[in-house]
């Protein structure tokens, strides 16, 4: 939570900023419309037009953090993954029907690509983020999203899971 409030943070004082800019910007033209010297305004203009630039170049190139987690969240997911393996454990057909709803509610998707005669799997979803917090990593895998975090290869013989999803 501390790495996303931080991430926030610099968007949110870019847009301070810009806001603050665009007052002194309209108290300027103010001063130019009563008569004041319009030259040394004109250069503070300038400067706060160039200011502004900078600032929404680094807002659009800015990614908007993920939300912050809820302290119970970790619980939550706990809670389900229990139930994930619980409802795999069972040889009800109604069981694996569940245990699939349960995992649809813990990935959003899931990205195979080949890469080296190998296949490469990218979870993506609540799942994949919980997975980094359990295992205490703060750094995304390989440079992506947040939301993308957990990468597994799977070698030759690779099939896809039994259960219907």
């Amino acid at each position: 939570n501390l790495l996303r409030m931080e991430g926030r943070a610099g968007i949110a004082s870019a847009e301070a900023e810009i806001a603050k800019i665009d007052r002194e910007l309209d108290t300027l033209l103010n001063l130019i419309l009563k008569g004041g010297a319009a030259d040394a305004i004109n250069a503070k203009m300038v400067l706060l037009e160039q200011r502004k630039k900078e600032l929404a170049l680094f807002l659009a190139e800015a990614e908007e953090p993920p939300p912050l987690l809820h302290p119970s969240m970790a619980l939550q997911y706990r809670k389900r993954v229990q139930q994930l393996y619980e409802a795999l454990q069972d040889e009800e057909e109604e069981k694996r029907i569940e245990a699939a709803d349960i995992l649809r509610s813990l990935v959003d998707q899931i990205v195979l690509t080949p890469v080296d005669g190998k296949m490469e799997i990218d979870v993506q979803g609540d799942l994949a983020g919980i997975l980094t917090i359990a295992t205490q990593t703060q750094n995304p895998a390989a440079g992506k999203a947040a939301g993308s975090q957990l990468k597994m290869v799977a070698g030759a013989g690779f099939e896809p899971a039994a259960f219907r999803l």
